[in-house]
């Protein structure tokens, strides 16, 4: 049983369960610093005091709780500090659960954010059609080199100076880890033509092409480059994977 009053504590007026330290009743009095423990309690089990009457910060909710004779399963129950896991200040607080709620709301505020980009590009899919595969063949072979391809919303390019795309694969795969080139610098692209995100390497030459093609250059500038980059470059074959993929949703014809 734990009878006891605790102050600031933030967040209890919106909060479902709360966390609270005590000194352990068996604990060795001849101690200097008596064993602590943490319980889990619902917010049934203990009142708020209306004590937070400030003039700023009022909604953190800092009031004191105070609990009276609260029946603490060992379930609910940890044990305190213990051995440090990371020698870093915050881990040496000795209420080092605190750790916890720190990340909780870094955590909390990166979900929300991937929820957002996720809702915007749902939108952005449902709005744009990928351009067809065969949308060219309507195109004069005499036009060709004058076409504008406009990128669908949903298409990102990522340049890194390390190797992004290989570290982001090798945490998404189940194959044992392998040594990784920090220094090799590597190009991606990022589409989403249905509600499936592709992410693909991108060679130098094929990332030359397509950031020309996404900045609004026609195909036969878009091509010179990549040829510039690598003479074996096969603009079929590029154009074609990148239609495939979901990264244009529309072409026009630019200046003759």
């Amino acid at each position: 049983m734990v009878s006891g009053r605790w102050p600031y504590a933030s967040g209890c007026t919106s909060a479902s369960w709360i966390i609270a330290g005590f000194t352990d009743g068996d604990a060795d009095p001849s101690k200097r610093n008596p064993d602590t423990k943490h319980m889990l309690l619902p917010a049934s089990k203990y009142t708020i005091e209306d004590t937070w009457r400030v003039m700023g910060l009022r909604g953190t909710g800092s009031h004191h709780i105070s609990i009276e004779n609260a029946f603490v399963a060992d379930h609910v129950l940890t044990l305190g500090p213990g051995e440090l896991s990371v020698n870093a200040p915050l881990y040496r607080h000795p209420a080092h659960l605190i750790a916890l709620g720190h990340g909780a709301v870094h955590i909390g505020i990166a979900q929300v954010a991937i929820e957002d980009l996720i809702g915007e590009g749902d939108a952005a899919v449902a709005a744009h059609e990928p351009l067809a595969a065969d949308a060219l063949a309507a195109v004069p072979p005499c036009r060709l080199g004058d076409l504008v391809f406009v990128p669908h919303p949903a298409t990102r390019f990522v340049r890194s100076d390390y190797p992004a795309l290989t570290i982001f694969a090798a945490n998404r795969s189940e194959d044992p880890p392998h040594p990784i080139k920090a220094t090799e610098p590597e190009d991606a692209l990022i589409t989403r033509p249905g509600m499936e995100v592709i992410v693909c390497y991108l060679s130098p030459d094929a990332a030359e092409f397509l950031v020309a093609l996404i900045s609004g250059d026609p195909l036969g500038v878009a091509a010179a480059r990549a040829i510039e980059a690598s003479p074996s470059f096969d603009i079929a074959a590029n154009v074609a994977g990148l239609i495939e993929a979901g990264v244009f949703s529309a072409i026009t014809l630019g200046d003759a």
